[in-house]
């Protein structure tokens, strides 16, 4: 059983790259056990931590049966979900590998780099005047 972990305020990208995580380990077959933390005041709001499970129940309807429904055990909700039959298996979130990034789409700050290499000549100038003092 593979697992992962939100939070209550997990913002909308590191949502998907979690979903992401969790889709390919649904693909490979393993069960997945989601968990919501919960801190401080937000024991307090465990209701929005019931909008979030049913945010990822309906994200995965094509990839996932749920096994057990949510539940809350101290500080944390918990939900269990297993993958469906292969052939009714349909991503819905892709993932991005930096290897799949060609050498255009990454940018290079040509400007940045002779700085870098400007600042680290003047410390060895700099080494060279205190030694000849």
């Amino acid at each position: 059983m593979k697992g992962i972990q939100f939070r209550v305020g997990t913002e909308e990208n590191d949502y998907n790259i979690k979903m992401s995580r969790a889709e390919s380990f649904l693909d490979a077959g393993h069960k997945v056990r989601i968990q919501i933390m919960f801190k401080g005041r937000e024991n307090a709001h465990k209701e929005i931590g019931f909008v979030v499970m049913n945010r990822v129940k309906e994200d995965f309807k094509t990839m996932a049966q749920v096994d057990q429904e949510p539940r809350i055990n101290g500080r944390f909700m918990i939900m269990v979900v297993s993958p469906l039959p292969k052939d009714q298996r349909i991503r819905k979130f892709k993932k991005v590998k930096f290897e799949d990034l060609e050498e255009d789409d990454i940018e290079h700050n040509e400007d940045e780099e002779l700085e870098i290499e400007n600042l680290e000549g003047s410390d060895e100038t700099k080494e060279g005047e205190a030694e000849n003092k």
